[in-house]
């Protein structure tokens, strides 16, 4: 008798253990569906976008298979396009202005593609730097994505007046027309970095030197005048080192003093 109540309770543990153990598997179970479910549902329901509209950075893929030469190493402006290739459903083909393909961002990228459906219809400019290792024959390149940003047309000026303004750097002109042109242009894309808040990726600078070899080239004429509206770049006076902005605010000074006397 006694042993057949043993084999009760043990029977009776036994189901009571394996009913909780299946009752705590069942709950945990439901929980990991759950989450996945949350995490996933736009996966199934509808596209998978971007908490925040904004510029995104990627590191670039497949450059060496797309028959680049080292005159494409450098910066580049363009577009990232959203499209469906046999290789990744999600592929987002980066090309440049003249609409060669220089390579793609990281495959499988669900929400950066859905983004640029949904917010760009497929398309969003793109701007970036590409390099090439000519010693292991390999290239590199990082990408900028304004994807569903606002002021979307202002991009394309603001690069624009960039590279206009660094091929006129290249050259060696020298007179007073060519200068407030450089500093003319260089408000402008102040303005444009400003109201674009300052994209990343975009490197942009004046050069440091320039200022104070405009004003000694207007010193050296005479031009008081000229010298005096200097004032008004502001935003490049305020980037020179201590020695240069005191020799320049000097000469402006100078100047002052000279139309008064006439």
């Amino acid at each position: 008798m006694t042993g057949v109540l043993i084999m009760i309770f043990g029977t009776v543990a036994a189901l009571l253990y394996i009913f909780r153990k299946d009752s705590d598997l069942r709950q945990s179970s439901s929980k990991v569906n759950t989450d996945y479910i949350e995490e996933n549902e736009n996966r199934y329901e509808g596209p998978t976008l971007y908490k925040q509209r904004g510029v995104k950075s990627f590191s670039m893929k497949g450059m060496y298979f797309r028959g680049l030469d080292p005159g494409d190493a450098g910066a580049f402006f363009g577009e990232a396009i959203s499209e469906d290739n046999p290789h990744d459903q999600y592929a987002v083909a980066i090309v440049n202005s003249q609409d060669k393909l220089l390579g793609y961002t990281p495959r499988g990228n669900k929400r950066l593609s859905d983004s640029l459906v949904v917010w760009s219809q497929s398309r969003a400019l793109a701007w970036g730097v590409l390099e090439y290792d000519d010693y292991d024959d390999k290239w590199y390149g990082k990408v900028y994505i304004a994807v569903g940003c606002e002021f979307i047309s202002e991009y394309p000026k603001l690069f624009q007046l960039i590279q206009k303004q660094n091929d006129a750097l290249k050259q060696k002109i020298k007179n007073k027309e060519f200068y407030f042109e450089l500093l003319e242009r260089h408000n402008h894309i102040e303005a444009l970095l400003t109201k674009l808040n300052r994209p990343a990726g975009i490197n942009y600078t004046f050069p440091k030197n320039l200022m104070p070899s405009i004003s000694k080239f207007l010193e050296d004429s005479r031009d008081w005048t000229a010298l005096v509206e200097l004032e008004r770049y502001s935003s490049v006076l305020d980037e020179l080192n201590e020695k240069y902005k005191a020799t320049t605010l000097k000469r402006i000074e100078l100047a002052k003093e000279n139309i008064a006397k006439d």
